[in-house]
């Protein structure tokens, strides 16, 4: 197949497929962006709302923090309350977040010092980057039976977000002239520099944009663990599906205190970031840690422990894990721009604006290259179609890629 007859082929499908769901793709790129600073801008939104707090020499246990937290809460709702989690500061000016479910399932947010164990505020669980969060990852749409349409929807758009890419770098200008590929012709006129902003900022994101989408493909119809299994070679998972505990007759709990020395003492020299209270009698202790050579804020590293035996029924230790979960993680490194740190963070808040940049770019494009038609007479003459025939009979006109 020759070039041209390959451009033939892959231009209206690269150009009607971005038409179509540029817009969506739009919306989730820039949501992409808004998250990929989630956890800093939310800590400058809380910091704004009750100011820095101050550090202490002596900070209180994560126990005593809870308590402190369920008895003031219970005095003020004056209902049974549930403790989810606990976020320990990541910084020393920065409070915990400890998340309530209210008797009506409702779950609230508390900030805490860490120092002190003054309660500086709550929120709703559902605040603005849950709901950035929800339009990113499924377009605000629920589930319709066991069907989670809105998944699904963000699926389709993905894979074909990928052909999109596929096409584009096939119709890539650089191929024929490389330095042509990368120019852009500031001091053209309108339409040429439109075109050239296209090609450039289309092939200069276009490897992110396909990890992006790839990952948020392989997610949303969760396909990221059979092909981590089918890459290392693993017939198995990794870890159980579910963890339960195992209560006893009295169901008496051991103290978060004894659960955390467990899980120090499993995972010494790494840190603990969060705590996942059990809510039912079936349910586990949940400790997150990251060691300091761990990349994300939480880390990594996690111990499951039952709350009546103290038995370790989980270990994932983030700096010795098996190829299968190293894959897994690789994922999501690839997906929010972390496995470089800052720089491919700072890199992928502008790749998310790259799919607005090429819709409203592909946009002046069509409306130029499909102008509105003139209104011609219903009952034209006979024989101005017969020589107009004619005349493109003898120029041997054919219609070239730019008329589609």
């Amino acid at each position: 197949m020759r070039y041209k007859e390959i451009r033939q082929f892959n231009f209206p499908l690269h150009r009607y497929l971005g038409l179509a769901i540029g817009i969506i793709l739009a919306i989730v790129g820039l949501t992409g962006s808004a998250l990929v600073f989630q956890s800093e801008l939310d800590h400058a939104a809380v910091t704004l709302q009750y100011g820095r707090i101050v550090p202490e020499a002596y900070r209180l246990s994560p126990e005593v923090v809870l308590n402190k937290v369920k008895t003031k809460t219970i005095d003020a709702n004056k209902e049974a309350i549930v403790i989810a989690s606990i976020d320990l500061a990541t910084a020393s000016d920065l409070p915990d977040k400890v998340k309530i479910r209210l008797s009506n399932n409702e779950s609230i947010e508390i900030f805490v010092n860490p120092y002190t164990g003054n309660i500086l505020g709550d929120r709703p669980d559902h605040n603005l980057f849950k709901w950035i969060y929800q339009l990113h990852d499924h377009l605000l749409i629920g589930k319709i039976g066991n069907l989670e349409i809105g998944k699904i929807i963000v699926g389709i758009i993905a894979f074909l977000f990928l052909v999109i890419n596929l096409t584009g770098v096939i119709l890539w200008d650089g191929w024929r002239k490389l330095p042509q590929g990368f120019t852009i012709q500031w001091q053209a006129k309108s339409l040429r520099l439109n075109y050239d902003i296209h090609k450039v900022v289309g092939i200069l994101a276009v490897i992110f944009l396909t990890f992006t989408a790839f990952t948020g493909f392989l997610w949303n119809f969760k396909l990221d663990k059979p092909l981590a299994r089918l890459i290392t070679r693993s017939s198995t998972r990794l870890r159980p599906t579910t963890l339960e505990s195992k209560p006893t007759k009295d169901c008496s709990i051991l103290s978060l205190t004894a659960i955390l020395q467990i899980a120090d003492a499993a995972l010494p020299n790494a840190v603990t970031t969060k705590i996942k209270l059990p809510e039912t009698p079936n349910e586990v202790f949940k400790v997150h840690k990251k060691f300091p050579q761990e990349h994300g804020q939480m880390g990594h590293s996690r111990v499951a422990i039952d709350p009546y035996s103290g038995e370790i029924l989980e270990l994932k230790n983030g700096l010795n894990l098996p190829l299968y979960q190293q894959v897994l993680d690789s994922f999501e490194e690839i997906h929010y721009g972390t496995f470089a740190g800052l720089p491919t963070r700072i890199l992928y808040v502008l790749v998310g604006v790259t799919p607005l940049i090429l819709l409203i770019t592909g946009l002046v494009m069509y409306i130029h290259r499909h102008p509105k038609v003139k209104k011609i007479d219903k009952s034209p003459n006979l024989s101005s179609l017969a020589q107009t025939a004619k005349k493109l009979t003898i120029l041997k006109f054919k219609p070239s890629i730019d008329e589609f």
